[in-house]
């Protein structure tokens, strides 16, 4: 979660010296190094398909997607609310979990999920939004 934190913080500056699709192509290639040395080291080693590629190929376009949209988001927003409105994915997540996987919610997920969304709404709601008098 961290990680994550300082990266969405990172991606600002990013997107600022770079540009937004710059920043997106380093993030990957960057990252391909960084997966090429991972895999060498795992010692998990186990046989696949070429059909065990295609959930994987998927998370890289939604991923590119994700991260491209992201730091265009960064060039005309501030990273604090950007960031808050990204947090918002873990409704999709919870969403396919449930339609997809008939994952079970319960009560008290429910409300956690409703708590967590207004949690986030607030942080991302405008502080200069004036709101009309009662009169």
């Amino acid at each position: 979660m961290a990680c994550l934190g300082v990266t969405n913080f990172l991606f600002k500056f990013s997107s600022t010296s770079l540009g937004p699709t710059r920043s997106t192509f380093y993030y990957y290639l960057f990252g391909l190094g960084l997966s090429c040395i991972a895999m060498f080291m795992d010692k998990g080693k186990r046989e696949y398909v070429p059909q065990d590629l295609i959930i994987p190929a998927l998370i890289s376009a939604f991923l590119f997607v994700s991260i491209l949209t992201y730091n265009y988001a960064l060039i005309n927003m501030p990273v604090s609310k950007v960031s808050t409105i990204r947090s918002l994915s873990f409704i999709v997540t919870v969403i396919l979990a449930v339609v997809i996987t008939k994952e079970k919610l319960i009560l008290k997920d429910y409300m956690a999920i409703s708590l967590a969304c207004g949690a986030i709404l607030l942080l991302g709601w405008p502080s200069s939004t004036t709101y009309p008098s009662p009169d």
